[in-house]
C-alpha cells in the first residue's frame, strides 16, 4: 500500500539509485523532483480514494452492510472474521453470520450472536443451494445466512433478515431485531415466517418484508408482508407478487413501498421486476412504465437492489442472456416514469447514493454508451487470460439528466459463490467512509475477503493508490544531437489527471500533465531532447504522479544512440504530415509508440510479437521492427475514429507467408465485424489492396510480382480523387483512376491480422507471419514522387 505520507520526494528519491544504475546521468535532488513532477498538481475526481482502508475480513460471503451511527453491521454466510492482512485460517475470531465494526477505525466490536438453522442431508447429486453452507455434521448442509440488515425508523434498533431459525438459541424465524445501544437481541419476534427473507424496509410503525416467503403467522402471503415494528404482529398489508422479491425501499414521504426482484406481476398487473404499491394498503399505485423486459422463464432483467432519495428511486439490475439490460435506472416513484437509464453491461448487485453521486457494485465491462464510459473490457480474445477485466466498483454523478461516470475504478475479483464480486454497499456519514461487502477474495489484486472500505480523498491521512507503472517511452534520434521522445499516459484508479516526469538518467528533463478516463484512448505526450552528444547512449524513463504526490513505479528504460547525422527517412515522413506513425522501435511493454502524438499509439497483443528485430531502414543504427507469428501477433490502434475516405497507408514488410499486413477494423478487442482497406498477401504470394465501395464484393488491386520472398518490401496504398493506387518498392504496380465510395464505420488501424473472410484469394491464415516496420497513415494521397522518395530514403538513398 502506498500512502500520502512521504509524497513524491521520498518516492522518487528511493528510485534514483536504480535509475542511475541503468544509464549515466546526474541526479536531481528530491526537492527539485517534487517541485517539477507535481506541476501542475492534479486533483482527485471522486469523494473516495480507490485505495481501500485496512479492513477486517470474513471467511465467507457478506450479503449485507448497514451503517448506524459510528457502527457498521455486517451480515452474510461466514463463521469467523480476521484482521486486515491476515491469511485465511489465521488470527480468526468467531462471528457466526453477523459482526459489527467501528465505522471510523474499522475495529471489531463485541457484537456477537449465533444465527443457526436446521441441517439437511446433502442430496446424492452433491448439489444444494450455493448460498447455503455445509452443516456441522458430515454429509449435511444448513441455510442460516443473513441477507439483510436495516436500521429502524428511529435508528434505535437494527432489523435482520435471512434464512436463520434461531439466534443465540432463541426462536427467531428469519427475522430478528437488536438494540443499537447495547447490541442485545430484543423480544421482537415475527411468528412463523416460511421462506427466505431477502429484503426489509422499516417505517415508523411497520416492517415490510420481502423474499421467497409463502406464509407469516399462519396466513398466506405472496412474497411480501408487513408486521408491526413494536411486537412483530402480522398486518393486513398483503400485495401479491408472482416471483422472487430481492430488494425493497420506501419513499421519502413514507407513502409508497418499492418492490424489486425477479417477477412479472404485482397484484395481477404485468410489471417486470419493479413497481410501487401503497405503504398503507398494498394496492398498486400509479406506475406507467415497464422499463424491464422478459419473463421469469427466459431472457430477462430483474432487480437486485434499490436506493431512494427525496424524489427518485435508483434501481440496480441483473440481466440473464446476452446483452440483456443489467445496468441502472432512475425512476420517479410517484408515477413509474424512467428519468434515465445507465446501459452499462455487467450485472449490478449493489447501489448506494452518497451526496450527488451514485456508487455501485457490479461487474461492468462495457459502458460505451454512457458519458465518461468505456468500451468492452472483458472480451479481449487475442489477449492472454487475465488481461480482460471488469469494473467491480463504479461512481456516477446523478441528477435530472443522464448520469456521467466518474473516474473511480477500484475493483475486486468475482469471488466464491456467483462470481459477482460486491453484493452490498453502505455509507457511514459519521466516518465519511464507504463500506462494501461481497463474495470477493481480492481488492485491487491484493488478498482481502468479504469486506472492504474506502475513505475520503480529501483527508490527508487516508491512503492514496499509486498510478500504474507507465509504459516505456519511445525514443528516436532523428537528427544530430537530439532525441524525439514520446510516451503514453497511464491509469490511476481515482485521478483522471496525472503529472508526468520524463527522466534522462536521474535528471528530470521534462514535465507534462494529461487527463485520461477509464479504458478510452490515452493521450500521448512528447519532448524533443536537444544538445546531446552525438554517438552517446542515453536512456529515458517516465514516472507518473497523482494529486496526492504519490508516484508510480518508473517505466522500463528505453535507451537510444544519439545520431551523428540526420535520419532522412523519418524526417521526410514527418514532413509529409502523417496522421499516424508507428516506427516499431519499441523496446518493452505492449504499447506501440507513435511519432505523431495526436494520432495515438497502438497496443500489441500479449503473445506472438517479437520486438527489437532488425528493421527495414538502412543507415539508421537503432531502427528495429516487430516480428509477428501469424497466429496471435498484432498491433491495434488505441484511438477509434471514423474510417477515412481519402488516405494513404504505408508500411515496410518482409516474410515468406501470406496474411493481412495492415487494414482498418471496427473492433479493438476481438475479430472485427467490419473490416476493409486491407493490404494483404494472397494465396499466390502477391500483394493485394482493397476496400468495400458499396457493392457486395470488395474492390481490389493486385501486384504482379510476388512478395513472399522473405525480403524487405515497401508498400503504399492510396485512395482519393486520384483513384485507387497500389505502390510496391517505390513504383506504381496497380490501380485505377476512379474515386469510389467507401464504407463508413468507426474503428482503428490493425497491423498483422483481423477479418479477411470473403476477400479474393483469401489466405487460409488471415494473420501475417512476417516482420513489419514503419507504419504511417496519411489523410491525403501521396504522390508518386513522394512514394519513390520514401522508398529511396529507406534504402539509405
Amino acid at each position: 500500500m502506498r500512502t500520502r505520507s512521504g509524497l513524491l520526494g521520498a518516492a522518487l528519491g528511493a528510485l534514483l539509485v536504480p535509475l542511475l544504475a541503468w544509464v549515466p546521468g546526474t541526479t536531481a535532488t528530491g526537492a527539485a523532483l517534487r517541485a517539477r513532477a507535481t506541476d501542475p498538481t492534479p486533483t482527485s475526481d471522486t469523494r473516495f480514494t480507490a485505495q481501500p482502508l485496512p479492513t477486517y475480513q470474513t471467511n465467507g460471503v457478506v450479503y449485507a452492510v448497514e451503517a448506524v451511527g459510528n457502527v457498521v453491521y455486517v451480515g452474510g454466510n461466514f463463521t469467523k472474521v480476521r484482521p486486515p492482512g491476515a491469511a485465511p485460517g489465521t488470527r480468526e475470531v468467531a462471528r457466526r453470520n453477523m459482526a459489527a465494526f467501528n465505522a471510523t477505525t474499522g475495529a471489531l466490536l463485541p457484537f456477537s450472536h449465533a444465527f443457526r438453522a436446521p441441517s439437511y442431508p446433502i442430496p446424492s447429486s452433491g448439489v444444494y443451494d450455493k448460498e447455503c453452507s455445509r452443516g456441522a455434521r458430515a454429509g449435511t448442509y444448513t441455510c442460516d445466512t443473513v441477507y439483510e440488515i436495516r436500521a429502524s425508523h428511529d435508528r434505535s434498533r437494527i432489523f435482520v433478515g435471512g434464512d436463520f431459525q434461531t439466534v443465540d438459541g432463541r426462536v427467531r424465524g428469519n427475522v430478528a431485531a437488536f438494540r443499537v445501544s447495547s447490541g442485545a437481541l430484543t423480544s421482537f419476534r415475527v411468528d412463523r415466517v416460511y421462506g427466505r427473507v431477502r429484503a426489509l424496509v422499516p417505517s415508523a410503525s411497520r416492517l415490510y418484508i420481502g423474499g421467497q416467503i409463502s406464509q407469516v403467522s399462519g396466513r398466506r402471503r405472496y412474497k411480501v408482508a408487513a408486521v408491526r415494528t413494536d411486537n412483530g404482529a402480522l398486518t393486513s398489508w398483503a400485495p401479491r407478487v408472482n416471483g422472487y422479491v430481492i430488494a425493497m425501499a420506501i419513499t421519502a414521504d413514507q407513502k409508497r413501498v418499492i418492490i424489486g426482484g425477479d417477477f412479472d406481476r404485482v397484484n395481477g398487473q404485468l410489471r417486470r421486476g419493479v413497481r410501487a404499491v401503497s405503504a398503507a394498503t398494498g394496492a398498486n399505485t400509479a406506475w406507467s412504465g415497464n422499463p424491464l423486459r422478459g419473463t421469469n422463464g427466459g431472457r430477462r432483467s430483474y432487480v437486485t437492489d434499490l436506493a431512494v432519495d427525496r424524489d427518485t428511486v435508483y434501481v440496480a439490475t441483473e440481466g440473464l442472456g446476452e446483452h440483456v439490460f443489467d445496468g441502472r435506472l432512475a425512476i420517479n416513484p410517484t408515477n413509474g416514469v424512467v428519468r434515465w437509464r445507465n446501459t452499462c453491461l455487467g450485472a449490478t448487485w449493489a447501489i448506494e447514493r452518497v451526496g450527488s453521486s451514485l456508487y455501485t457494485g457490479s461487474h461492468a465491462h462495457d459502458c460505451h454508451a454512457v458519458p465518461g464510459g468505456f468500451r468492452e473490457t472483458a472480451r479481449h480474445l487475442l489477449d492472454k487470460p487475465g488481461d480482460e477485466h471488469y469494473h467491480r466498483f463504479q461512481a456516477e454523478v446523478v441528477g435530472s439528466g443522464a448520469p456521467r461516470l466518474l473516474h473511480w475504478m477500484p475493483t475486486t475479483d468475482g469471488g466464491i459463490v456467483g462470481s459477482l464480486g460486491p453484493r452490498d454497499l453502505t455509507y457511514s456519514p459519521t466516518a465519511d467512509v464507504l463500506w462494501a461487502g461481497g463474495e470477493f477474495t481480492t481488492v485491487n489484486g491484493d488478498p482481502q475477503q468479504g469486506l472492504t472500505r474506502f475513505g475520503p480523498a480529501r483527508d490527508p491521512g487516508v491512503p492514496s493508490i499509486a498510478p500504474e507503472q507507465p509504459s516505456a517511452p519511445l525514443a528516436v534520434s532523428d537528427a544530430s544531437g537530439r532525441v524525439r521522445v514520446t510516451w503514453e499516459a497511464t491509469d490511476d484508479w481515482d485521478n483522471a489527471t496525472l503529472g508526468y516526469s520524463l527522466l534522462r538518467g536521474g535528471t528530470v528533463v521534462a514535465t507534462r500533465s494529461a487527463t485520461s478516463s477509464h479504458d478510452t484512448p490515452r493521450p500521448t505526450m512528447s519532448f524533443l531532447d536537444t544538445g546531446l552528444t552525438p554517438g552517446s547512449r542515453v536512456g529515458y524513463r517516465v514516472v507518473a504522479t497523482d494529486g496526492a504526490g504519490v508516484a508510480s513505479a518508473p517505466s522500463t528504460a528505453t535507451t537510444v544512440t544519439v545520431a551523428s547525422g540526420p535520419d532522412a527517412y523519418r524526417r521526410r515522413v514527418l514532413a509529409d504530415r502523417p496522421q499516424l506513425y508507428w516506427p516499431f522501435d519499441d523496446q518493452a511493454d505492449r504499447v506501440a509508440g507513435t511519432l505523431v502524438p495526436a494520432g495515438g499509439g497502438g497496443r500489441y497483443t500479449s503473445g506472438g510479437v517479437t520486438r527489437g528485430v532488425p528493421g527495414a531502414l538502412q543507415g539508421v543504427p537503432d531502427d528495429t521492427a516487430v516480428q509477428l507469428d501469424g497466429v496471435l501477433g498484432m498491433a491495434r490502434g488505441r484511438s477509434r475514429t471514423a474510417a477515412p475516405s481519402t488516405f494513404s497507408v504505408e508500411v515496410w514488410f518482409k516474410g515468406s507467408g501470406t496474411g493481412k499486413i495492415v487494414g482498418y477494423g471496427s473492433s479493438q478487442t476481438t475479430l472485427s465485424s467490419y473490416a476493409d482497406r486491407h493490404l494483404y498477401v494472397d494465396t499466390d504470394g502477391r500483394l493485394v489492396f482493397g476496400m468495400y465501395d458499396g457493392s457486395r464484393a470488395p474492390h481490389v488491386v493486385r501486384s504482379g510480382a510476388r512478395v513472399d520472398d522473405d525480403r524487405w518490401h515497401h508498400a503504399v496504398a492510396t485512395h482519393g480523387d486520384a483513384g485507387t493506387v497500389l505502390y510496391l518498392d517505390g513504383r506504381r504496380v496497380a490501380g485505377d483512376s476512379t474515386k469510389r465510395s467507401t464504407s463508413a464505420y468507426a474503428g482503428s488501424w490493425q497491423v498483422g491480422g483481423d477479418r479477411l473472410a470473403g476477400w479474393p484469394k483469401e489466405p487460409a491464415q488471415r494473420n501475417y507471419a512476417g516482420t513489419v516496420d514503419e507504419l504511417a497513415v496519411y489523410l491525403h494521397q501521396l504522390s508518386p514522387e513522394t512514394v519513390a522518395a520514401h522508398h529511396d530514403l529507406g534504402l539509405g538513398g
